[in-house]
């Protein structure tokens, strides 16, 4: 970027590499602070941000060595007051030149979406360093709110000292499931795989209360009892059961989630989806308050602001996620059924339809608050569960004001939690605003040249180009192309800049399945700003025989193969090939070019 900048500026010139180099070099310490200045800048930076709003504290030890650093933009502490109710906490390695754990404190918002409270910089996950954080932030120890974790010893030991439920992260139980069942035949090691994943998952669904949870347990741990390793794993599943297990931790708000997975996801969005992982390890800390900043402001930009001002024009009473979430559980409605005595009008017990003698809920209507349930779908998310869904019409023939005849998908069946108007963005984009405060407004000025070099922002934005989650198919494909039509055209004015859009399009490959590689990627918005049914490259022969002809003519056909990769990407129907086969546009053996060199000739 130095040798492009400055090619702009003389284009008449030539450069000597290492001095282009010594220039950068010279220009990221002025930006970011050398050796010598960076605690310096880290506290200006700091202060900066604590006079605008945000949170920032850093603590010296007596020789002067850095123990932890804690940061927040202006806008946590309204997220803090609305939403502390879920809570997920998950360190993360190699983000820093110093070898600190960065733990980002995430919440869920009224849309569903993860957001970045605050930050702490700290050697290790001690038991002090946690509690710093959760003191700093004023996180209520309430007995209706929830933390969830991993088995950090940190973790366990504050959290376990609380009266907030502390949840443990059913996935990595999963994971430690699979060496537990090594030893064992493979008719037996898949039978312990699936009664894990009934435990962490299911047996909420079947087991009515604890006598029955203890009975089916221990003729669990009964069958393998046998294999040492699986023994070992199945005490310390029954030792952790109130933290990791689902009939337990189904009683407990957690969005839905049974794993730390939306925390894991911030971590990775953070390292650059594993595409910065290596220039991670070489920031120091004025760099990382940067890099944090940034991501977490165009989590704000990207997504929040970006669906509250959808909510805002087309008045809807609640986000995508709980949308797809209530009519996901409508459709499961299906699989239950009423027990209900018909002549009792008050009766709405729940039974699931599942081959066996079930649970039973019971479901609870009310004329001045949503319906509430007591089945674990309800419970774990606050959204009508597929009970509330059976009972609702039940329930709406026995009222007889208007007030009260309302359809199902109403806001007043609704949690209030998840009412879009509380969130705190709510008002900015109500005002039209696209935007919020900058890292960079707040910093006293700095230089016009190194601001264009050292810009962060510029490397968030591409690592979230294809980043739109919530907007409507036709919406995604419209920021597809023109981001794409961008990107092409400054790809062709250098190697940086083709460097610059195959990056763009490699994390772009993250965020749609199917479309793994920045060759399938590529292959699938450009058939789709064809607007032609694509035509495949594969390798054919140069003539075609007669024989051929016959065969062709003479093959029976198979039974029709829909490509569900052209349907969802290319929004056309293919039926000659199968999904991400090689004959498939969105197979990356369709990537013609894959070098500069290749390019340029292009």
């Amino acid at each position: 970027m130095t040798k492009i900048a400055m090619d702009q500026c003389f284009p008449h010139r030539s450069f000597d590499r290492d001095m282009i180099k010594r220039a950068y070099n010279k220009a990221k310490k002025a930006y970011y602070g050398s050796v010598d200045t960076v605690m310096t800048k880290f506290y200006e930076t700091g202060l900066a941000y604590k006079q605008a709003g945000g949170k920032f504290k850093a603590v010296t030890g007596p020789d002067g060595r850095l123990l932890y650093a804690i940061f927040s933009r202006p806008e946590a502490a309204d997220f803090i007051s609305e939403f502390q109710d879920l809570i997920l906490l998950d360190g993360t390695h190699n983000t820093n030149v110093y070898d600190y754990r960065l733990m980002p404190l995430v919440m869920v918002d009224s849309l569903g979406y993860s957001m970045i409270i605050g930050v702490m910089l700290a050697p290790a996950e001690s038991t002090a360093a946690v509690t710093e954080l959760f003191d700093f932030f004023e996180i209520t120890d309430c007995k209706n709110y929830t933390t969830m974790t991993d088995e950090g010893g940190a973790f366990v030991a504050y959290c376990g000292s609380r009266d907030r439920p502390h949840l443990l992260c059913a996935h990595h139980f999963q994971q430690k499931a699979v060496p537990a069942a090594a030893s064992m035949p493979k008719e037996l090691r898949d039978s312990f795989m699936v009664d894990v994943s009934y435990l962490l998952y299911s047996c909420w669904k079947s087991i009515e209360n604890d006598a029955a949870f203890e009975e089916a347990f221990t003729a669990i741990k009964l069958r393998y009892d046998a294999f040492d390793l699986a023994r070992t794993f199945l005490a310390d599943l029954d030792a952790k059961k109130l933290k990791v297990i689902s009939y337990y931790t189904q009683r407990n708000f957690t969005a839905g989630a049974f794993s730390t997975g939306r925390s894991e996801s911030i971590n990775a969005m953070l390292k650059g989806w594993s595409e910065l992982k290596k220039k991670l390890a070489n920031f120091n800390i004025v760099q990382i308050f940067y890099w944090v900043d940034a991501n977490t402001k165009n989590i704000m930009e990207k997504m929040l602001l970006s669906q509250l001002r959808d909510i805002v024009i087309k008045k809807k009473k609640w986000g995508s996620f709980v949308g797809s979430k209530w009519k996901e559980n409508a459709m499961q409605a299906v699989n239950f059924c009423c027990e209900a005595d018909p002549n009792d009008q008050s009766d709405y017990t729940i039974k699931r339809i599942n081959g066996s003698a079930g649970n039973t809920w019971r479901t609870f209507f009310f004329t001045d608050k949503p319906p509430e349930c007591e089945c674990g779908i309800f419970t774990s998310a606050k959204i009508p569960c597929p009970c509330i869904c059976l009972c609702y019409a039940r329930w709406q023939s026995s009222c007889v004001t208007k007030e009260l005849q309302q359809p199902l998908y109403s806001s007043c069946n609704l949690s209030p939690r998840w009412n879009p108007t509380r969130h705190p963005l709510y008002h900015s984009a109500a005002r039209g605003a696209t935007a919020v405060t900058s890292l960079k407004s707040l910093l006293p000025y700095r230089s016009r040249n190194s601001e264009q070099l050292f810009e962060p922002e510029f490397e968030t934005q591409v690592l979230s180009q294809f980043q739109h989650h919530g907007a409507t198919q036709d919406r995604k494909y419209a920021i597809a192309q023109s981001l794409f039509n961008e990107a092409m055209a400054n790809a062709m004015k250098s190697e940086a800049h083709f460097s610059h859009l195959m990056l763009c399009l490699k994390v772009g490959g993250c965020f749609i399945p199917g479309a793994s590689t920045l060759e399938s990627l590529t292959s699938s918005i450009a058939a789709a700003a064809q607007a032609k049914e694509p035509i495949s490259t594969s390798k054919k022969r140069a003539t075609i025989t007669e024989a051929d002809v016959a065969n062709k003519s003479n093959k029976k056909l198979a039974a029709t193969k829909k490509c569900n990769a052209c349907f969802k990407y290319l929004a056309i129907t293919c039926v000659e090939h199968r999904a991400l086969s090689k004959s498939c546009p969105c197979s990356s053996s369709q990537w013609k070019h894959k070098s500069w060199h290749s390019w340029k000739l292009h």
